[in-house]
């Protein structure tokens, strides 16, 4: 009998096959005490392989949950159309789809609510839904779903130390994008950041927050903040904006 590894190295082989989403679904079953779970934690582990994203649909549609799964569905077979046919138009089936997402995204928009704090509504994009909350408050920052999950997000680093690990249990977010570097100063920061620094060497900058150590925090290159980051959140591409000195650019 194959195993349940083999049967998802399968499913990740030929990701569009619709067998193995079901063998893989039916070993999960059996196997584990959370299938549904399982599925999810298969799309955070493999990000760009779009079998388990079509695994999860085919989980939620046992649930019950019809119009989720038909989102991730259509989602992963828009962004399989390029950006020049669906421009021209040329493509039928790829306009009832896109109206088909539109459509979702209306039904399901309760849903989306509880993955970001914030009621805003959304606009479309190429293959992509982007979400704006723009209150030129602290907390703006945009989102973009791709695939039927959360892919794309620009925000200040305050606001995602606070929600990040939220957000990455659910969606396997790709790139961020931050509009400011870390308040090193604040209480979130220093707990967030203690892991890292002391990865790094450096956990005396936090176990002694005095206005030397903070300024050297300051001064960090986007490297290095960067590398804070990827070890706080691994698989995340991040973006920073330049330095006061204008070195380490993004």
């Amino acid at each position: 009998m194959t195993s349940l590894d083999d049967t998802i190295a399968a499913l990740l082989a030929d990701p569009l096959e619709q067998t193995h989403h079901r063998r893989t679904l039916d070993r999960l079953t059996e196997e584990t005490a959370d299938p549904h779970a399982e599925c999810l934690r298969l799309v955070l582990q493999h990000r760009e392989n779009d079998g388990p994203r079509l695994l999860y649909a085919l989980s939620c549609e046992q649930r019950g949950e019809a119009e989720p799964a038909e989102f991730v569905r259509v989602q992963c077979e828009c962004s399989k159309w390029s950006e020049e046919a669906a421009i021209a138009n040329l493509d039928v089936d790829w306009k009832a789809k896109g109206k088909r997402e539109r459509q979702l995204l209306t039904l399901l928009r309760p849903m989306f609510r509880e993955w970001l704090p914030t009621s805003k509504p959304y606009c479309h994009e190429w293959s992509f839904y982007l979400h704006r909350h723009e209150d030129e408050t602290p907390d703006d920052y945009t989102a973009s779903l791709h695939n039927g999950f959360l892919y794309k997000l620009t925000c200040g680093a305050q606001w995602w130390l606070t929600h990040a690990d939220g957000i990455c249990a659910r969606h396997p977010v790709s790139k961020l994008t931050l509009t400011d570097r870390p308040n090193y100063s604040s209480t979130t920061t220093k707990d967030r950041f203690s892991g890292a620094l002391s990865f790094g060497g450096c956990e005396r900058l936090l176990t002694r927050p005095t206005a030397k150590w903070l300024a050297k925090l300051e001064e960090f290159d986007n490297d290095r903040a960067r590398s804070m980051l990827a070890f706080l959140w691994p698989g995340i591409t991040f973006t920073l904006p330049q330095t006061i000195s204008g070195t380490g650019g993004s």
